[in-house]
């Protein structure tokens, strides 16, 4: 899954930089996940969609993207933590949330 991250314009600030690091999830997230996943999605029916409006077509169309990737994510924690018995995500971190985890 490629989630893609946007920073407000930082107009005369100093930029940091990002990176991914790689976390493990905790035991109670996977619990729940575990207990709860979020299921795909049913086939929609065609002809539903074609009587929807264009922006509500385009709407809905975002709509199922994100809901895919969610039941996708799910999918993934749970593979990883049937494979190894722990789950791990990728998060973006900038340098400032970097030096916040040290001190």
């Amino acid at each position: 899954m490629v989630v893609t991250l946007r920073q407000p314009s930082s107009a005369g600030k100093e930029r940091s930089k990002k990176k991914i690091v790689r976390k493990k999830l905790k035991q109670e997230v996977i619990d729940l996940i575990l207990k709860e996943p979020f299921e795909p999605l049913g086939e929609d029916d065609e002809e539903e969609v074609l009587d929807m409006s264009k922006p509500y077509r385009e709407c809905h169309a975002k709509t199922r993207a994100v809901l895919e990737a969610l039941a996708e994510f799910d999918a993934d924690i749970i593979r990883q933590y049937r494979a190894k018995g722990y789950a791990e995500v990728d998060v973006p971190v900038t340098d400032a949330d970097d030096s916040d985890e040290k001190s």
